[in-house]
């Protein structure tokens, strides 16, 4: 392994893979890390809504969504209430299947991938960032002249990193995840969404006809997650077991945020601040921001000691709207009361609703790469 690189990516998710693809294509001299030996998904919604069909659609990678279920509408439940709501596009796609394909492509852009290593970052102010790679008893150390961190909600390269530590809001919810054998499954197109007292689930169908259930679960909650989910699904209609045909995947809590630069160091995706994505945009937010970071560091060529500010609020400029409508719906979702009547009033307004949901294109890819 080369030790020496124009960036070291950890974290070979959709925000991850994405950069190191736009880096390597052009001319970047890129190492893709990531902990796990086989990317065999993880805790997620597995669906992508038009914004992140329309990235891969400009950047020709159009591949990556060969065998996508189209989606056509959400069927949203709450005890004794039902609406549906038309969407204006969207795939559901598995994240294994997603994540192994967006590897392929950076490997084909020219990055280096290495799978089974877990990357740690120490301090550091020389003029490049070491990243520690650990795999059972091997030890490498390699140097980027920048390190761009995509590990997720869960990641640990940043641990050492005190200016970078991850703040969690007590206010988030936890999520899990597997396929499942429903009752019933849903109609070709369809996401079933249900909610009851502040937990949630969606169901949908995967490429390869297995269904998909994530859910997010208050931390106020007790009791095992199987017995959680039959409940919301039981209050909402869908009666009988959920039985999941592989084991759980979870996560830790998904309200979160972090600083997204520091010196050579920067930080995408989910890493950088998730609140959980009921709006179905968590990776076309993800894809977004490796986009323009990618942009940001082209269009420098080289590491300056602005970067960092110029990323910190180029990011915070490209998610502004979107955060501030996710945590509309988060603090809707903490409140019971609540949701029956915004239930309501998508059953009465359904259009409205849509655009308030899909209506923000906060930038145009073209504008960029």
């Amino acid at each position: 392994m080369d030790r020496f690189w124009d960036a070291v990516v950890v974290g070979a998710g959709p925000a991850g893979s994405f950069s190191a693809a736009l880096l390597a294509r052009r001319g970047w001299k890129v190492l893709l890390v990531d902990r796990k030996t086989k990317l065999e998904g993880k805790a997620c919604g597995c669906c992508l809504s038009p914004r992140a069909l329309e990235l891969l659609s400009h950047y020709q990678v159009e591949h990556v969504l060969e065998g996508g279920k189209p989606l056509t509408h959400v069927r949203l439940l709450v005890p004794g209430l039902e609406a549906i709501l038309p969407l204006p596009g969207g795939l559901a796609l598995s994240r294994r299947t997603l994540d192994n394909r967006l590897v392929q492509w950076a490997r084909q852009a020219g990055a280096c991938v290495c799978l089974g290593w877990q990357a740690e970052l120490p301090p550091c102010e020389k003029d490049s960032q070491v990243v520690l790679l650990h795999r059972s008893e091997i030890k490498e150390a390699v140097f980027g002249k920048v390190v761009i961190v995509a590990d997720g909600v869960a990641g640990r390269a940043l641990q050492r990193i005190e200016p970078m530590r991850q703040v969690r809001y007590a206010t988030g919810r936890v999520g899990v995840a597997a396929c499942v054998v429903p009752p019933p499954a849903p109609a070709p197109g369809e996401i079933i969404l249900a909610y009851s007292n502040r937990d949630y689930l969606g169901l949908v169908e995967l490429e390869d006809g297995q269904v998909h259930l994530a859910a997010a679960l208050s931390r106020r909650g007790r009791g095992p997650v199987g017995h959680r989910l039959e409940a919301i699904g039981s209050a909402c209609g869908l009666l009988g077991p959920l039985r999941p045909t592989g084991p759980w995947q979870g996560t830790p809590g998904l309200a979160c945020r972090r600083r997204v630069a520091w010196q050579r160091i920067f930080v995408v995706g989910d890493a950088a601040a998730y609140v959980e994505p009921v709006l179905g945009d968590g990776i076309a937010c993800a894809l977004e921001g490796a986009t323009r970071l990618s942009q940001l560091l082209l269009q420098r060529g080289r590491w300056t000691r602005a970067l960092p500010q110029q990323w910190q609020q180029a990011y915070k400029q490209l998610t502004r709207s979107r955060r501030y409508q996710q945590w509309t719906v988060h603090g809707l979702l903490n409140c019971p009361a609540a949701v029956p009547w915004l239930l309501r009033l998508a059953r009465l307004w359904p259009q409205p609703i849509v655009r308030w949901i899909h209506g923000y294109h906060l930038w145009a890819p073209g504008a960029y790469l």
